[in-house]
C-alpha cells in the first residue's frame, strides 16, 4: 500500500517548476501532479516535517492511498460473500452493484423500470471516486461496463465460470433467491456471454475452476 503526500506552500507565493523526482534530507521523491501552488509526491514513508526548496516553505501532508484491485465478476462468482465476511482481512472493500446505477429511481430511492441514460458513466465515475480509497472494488461483468472500464484506462480482474458449469450456476441462482426471468435470462444467453468473456484480453483473466467450491474466496489473486 503506498502513501501519497500532498505539499503544500504555506505562503502566497507560485511554485517555480520543479524535477519530476528530487531529493529532500536523502529521501527520493517522485512528482505525482503540480498545480500554482502545491505539488504532490509519492513516497512509502511518512515522517511529517518542514522544509524549504528554492526559498519556499512547505510543509507535507499525508494522505492514505490504497493500490486498488477492481474485479469484474460474473454473478454467483461470490461477491457479496466476499464483502460481507472478509472486511476484516482488507482495507476496505466495496460490492458496487451496477443495478443501483442503472435504472432510474423513484422518490423512494428504489429503481424504477426505466434505464438510467447515465448509465454506465455515473458507474464509472463511482468506481473511478473509490480508487485509491479502498484495496477492493467489486463490479459487474456486464460488456457495456467492461467496455467503459477500457476507455477509461480502469486494469481489472475479470472472474467468470467455465462454460460447462451452466448447470451449477443455474443452480446458484435459484438457491440465492433470482426470480425466475432472470435465471432463463441467463440460461438463454449463458454460451454468449461466457464466449465473450473468453474473447476478453484485458489485463488479468480468471476462469473459476471446476469443482464444487469454486468461489472468489477461494482463488489466490489477493
Amino acid at each position: 500500500m503506498e502513501k501519497i503526500k500532498s505539499v503544500i506552500a504555506i505562503d502566497n507565493g507560485f511554485l517555480p517548476v520543479i524535477e519530476r523526482q528530487f531529493c529532500i534530507k536523502g529521501k527520493e521523491y517522485k512528482v505525482i501532479k503540480q498545480d500554482r501552488t502545491s505539488f504532490t509526491i509519492e513516497s512509502e514513508v511518512a515522517d511529517d516535517h518542514l522544509f524549504f526548496m528554492n526559498n519556499k516553505h512547505f510543509k507535507l501532508i499525508y494522505e492514505k492511498v490504497f493500490r486498488t484491485k477492481v474485479i469484474s465478476a460474473f454473478p454467483a462468482c461470490g461477491k457479496t460473500y466476499f464483502y460481507k465476511n472478509k472486511q476484516d482481512d482488507f482495507e476496505g472493500i466495496l460490492d458496487s452493484d451496477s443495478s443501483d446505477f442503472s435504472w432510474v429511481k423513484d422518490e423512494d430511492g428504489k429503481n424504477t423500470e426505466e434505464r438510467n441514460p447515465d448509465f454506465p458513466n455515473n458507474y464509472i465515475q463511482h468506481i473511478k471516486e473509490n480508487i485509491g480509497k479502498v484495496e477492493i472494488i467489486f463490479v459487474s461483468s456486464h460488456k457495456v461496463v467492461r467496455d467503459a472500464l477500457k476507455e477509461n484506462d480502469i486494469d481489472y480482474n475479470l472472474i467468470y465460470p467455465r462454460k460447462d458449469q451452466k448447470e451449477d450456476w443455474m443452480r446458484r441462482f435459484i438457491n440465492r433467491g433470482n426470480n425466475e426471468n432472470f435465471v432463463n435470462f441467463i440460461s438463454k444467453n449463458w454460451d454468449s456471454f461466457i464466449d465473450d468473456m473468453d474473447e476478453d484480453d484485458y489485463p488479468l483473466k480468471i476462469e473459476l475452476p471446476y469443482y464444487n467450491h469454486n468461489y472468489i474466496d477461494n482463488i489466490m489473486i489477493f
